[in-house]
Order: C-alpha cells, then sequence, then structure tokens
C-alpha cells in the first residue's frame, strides 16, 4: 500500500507539473505569435523607412550636384549683378537705407547685400556674405 500510495503521489506530481508545462507552452506560444508580429510589422516600416532613405539619398544627390555648379557659378552671377547700376532712390526703396554716403555708384550686388543683410542680420551666412562682397567691392571697385 505505501508503494502504491508513493506511485499515487509521484503520477499526481507529474500530472501537475506536466499541467503547469502545458500552461507555460501556451503562454510562450502567445508570446512568439506576438513577437513574430511585432517583427513584421517592424519589418514594414524598415522597408518603408529604406525606400524614403533611398528617394532622400537621390535628391540630396541632386540638391548636392545644383549647390555645387550654383556655386561655381555664384561669383559670375555676383559679377552680372555688381555690372548693373543702380540708382540711389531704388535701394532706398527696396531697402529702406539711404547709400548716399558711399563715394561709388551703387550697383545691385549693393541691393543684394542690403537685402540679405536685412533678413539675417546677426547670422554666419550674413556675415559671410558681407565679408566676401565687401572685399569684392573693395577689389572690384577700385577706381570707381
Amino acid at each position: 500500500m505505501a508503494r502504491r500510495s508513493w506511485a499515487l503521489n509521484v503520477v499526481d506530481d507529474c500530472a501537475a507539473m506536466s499541467k503547469e508545462a502545458q500552461q507555460r507552452y501556451t503562454e510562450l506560444e502567445v508570446i512568439t505569435r506576438a513577437v513574430d508580429a511585432a517583427v513584421m510589422n517592424l519589418e514594414k516600416h524598415v522597408k518603408a523607412l529604406d525606400l524614403k532613405n533611398a528617394d532622400i539619398q537621390i535628391w540630396a544627390a541632386n540638391i548636392q550636384k545644383e549647390q555645387e555648379s550654383s556655386g561655381s557659378d555664384w561669383e559670375a552671377s555676383m559679377a552680372r549683378l555688381r555690372a548693373v547700376p543702380a540708382t540711389n532712390e531704388m535701394i532706398k526703396f527696396v531697402t529702406g537705407r539711404d547709400l548716399r554716403k558711399n563715394q561709388r555708384r551703387p550697383t545691385l550686388e549693393d541691393l543684394v547685400c542690403i537685402f540679405l543683410e536685412s533678413l539675417h542680420p546677426k547670422s554666419d551666412v550674413s556675415r559671410v556674405m558681407r565679408h566676401w562682397l565687401f572685399t569684392s567691392n573693395s577689389r572690384s571697385h577700385v577706381g570707381h
């Protein structure tokens, strides 16, 4: 009888552990399905971002080519602006500034310079532009 009681206790313990193991496997299946769904969702987002990234890379390359070509043309454009005279009245009308105290005749380059200054007076771009324009002015307007 003791062996039979012991065997029944072992069977009962095994049945309880088996039931517990089955519950854990069921929970594990739920977790696995949830992880699979999350990974698939993430893959969709990554694929979409990869496509957008490819488009942005192409766009950025095109912009960079455009900027590089504009950079070489910048000085020619500024030279053309420097060659077109402007009246003090026109500059004063557009910018509100009077350039009459300037000794040289104003050009459209002056108008662009003043306009850029008024847009971003404290920006690095404005300072660089002013430096470039004024050093260009001093070189290009010697003798005017």
